[in-house]
């Protein structure tokens, strides 16, 4: 998620939140990956996930796939060590 987040980043995450509301970044895991993420569900039932790092494309899973996106929680804030 460079620039946005960098290695070794503290995330303070809302394990509240287990669905994808609207475009923020999120905690997902799929099989037994963890990934944070920026995902935002669209109005066709799809799941649209970005990364800030341009060498990660965008990646689109249809409704069913996104059933196999499970959600951690919402990033509330990240912090860095100067």
């Amino acid at each position: 998620m460079e620039p946005t987040l960098s290695s070794g980043d503290l995330l303070l995450v809302d394990v509240s939140v287990r669905r994808i509301r609207n475009e923020a970044l999120y905690v997902l895991v799929r099989d037994d990956d963890v990934y944070v993420k920026r995902a935002q569900r669209r109005l066709n039932g799809t799941v649209l996930i970005t990364s800030d790092n341009e060498r990660y494309p965008p990646e689109e899973f249809s409704e069913a796939d996104a059933d196999r996106l499970r959600v951690a929680g919402r990033v509330a804030w990240y912090g860095r060590s100067i």
